[in-house]
């Protein structure tokens, strides 16, 4: 930036450039996220189901078959369990709503953290840019 400004080029246009140039980068990371988001997601969803399943199947195989009851603080007998049915399945999807509020967060945050240091550079002189040690 300081050699485009020490060659007289418009700060408005510098910082136009240098945002459009990142919201570009953004899209085509965010276009990208949007094709591998529920593939990945679906993967990762039935491998920890699977872990999952499995380590139930473990416990349920390391109990003590003789029938041993546990006693609890309270005095109960039996052993507090959740009751329910297994989840065999999770399907995984991302809506279309969903997307658009994440690109536009996505989006803020690009700007933002595009122009706060913009405008921190752009205030400067050419000359202190080019030779700034640090």
């Amino acid at each position: 930036m300081g050699v485009l400004l020490s060659l007289g080029e418009n700060k408005a246009k510098l910082i136009g450039q240098f945002l459009v140039e990142v919201i570009m980068i953004g899209m085509i990371a965010f276009s990208i996220a949007c094709i591998t988001s529920q593939p990945i997601g679906q993967a990762v969803t039935n491998h920890m189901l699977a872990k999952e399943v499995q380590q139930t199947k473990d416990n349920k195989e390391n109990e003590s078959p003789s029938g041993a009851m546990v006693t609890t603080f309270g005095g109960s007998t039996d052993v507090d369990k959740p009751k329910g049915e297994a989840i065999d399945s999770v399907d995984v999807t991302i809506s279309r709503q969903d997307m658009i509020e994440v690109g536009g967060i996505g989006m803020l945050v690009i700007i933002i953290a595009t122009l706060l240091p913009c405008l921190f550079i752009i205030r400067l002189q050419p000359k202190m840019i080019l030779s700034k040690n640090d």
